[in-house]
């Protein structure tokens, strides 16, 4: 079931699981993805998509440290803190701590998102730094998502982010 405080718990356990595995790097990686163990639920095409993804595995991923100019906005750099790629279903909008603890903000989509080890490693401060107090403060376990949001609005927390939404288009 979804949306207890178990389920919630487990939402923000992403975090911390990525930090050990990204701190022992078995493997020499330079880059650490979380995928949900269901995401495939998500998907119409499931072939493609785990194509992709053993694709990206074999090849690796470049470092980003340069996002390209949009019709808004020149390019900009990329510090290797900020180097964690996740889906957006929603545009950034700042929102009210009201609506960051009590409904799901779909800035984030946390299913799949990829980083570095130093990306990873400065979310998992972040968290570190801020999570049990905006517990205290707030006195509500909210989505790991709205707590995403919260990083970003108040703590200066900077993704790369793309629009996707919770289907194909979070990996294509």
């Amino acid at each position: 079931p979804k949306d207890t405080l178990e389920y919630i718990c487990y939402l923000h356990s992403k975090i911390g699981f990525l930090h050990h595995v990204s701190t022992l790097n078995p493997f020499g990686s330079n880059h650490f993805a979380w995928i949900d163990y269901d995401i495939c639920n998500m998907w119409k095409d499931v072939a493609k998509n785990q194509a992709f993804l053993r694709h990206m595995h074999r090849h690796g991923l470049q470092h980003i440290t340069q996002l390209p100019p949009t019709e808004t906005t020149s390019s900009q750099a990329v510090t290797s803190e900020h180097e964690l790629v996740i889906p957006t279903c929603w545009n950034y909008e700042k929102h009210s701590m009201n609506e960051l603890c009590n409904r799901v903000c779909w800035r984030f989509c946390t299913n799949f998102f990829v980083g570095t080890s130093v990306a990873i490693q400065h979310l998992y401060y972040l968290y570190t730094e801020h999570y049990e107090r905006f517990l205290a403060t707030y006195k509500t376990m909210t989505w790991d998502m709205n707590f995403l949001a919260y990083l970003e609005q108040e703590h200066q927390w900077k993704p790369i982010t793309y629009n996707a939404h919770h289907d194909d288009s979070m990996i294509q």
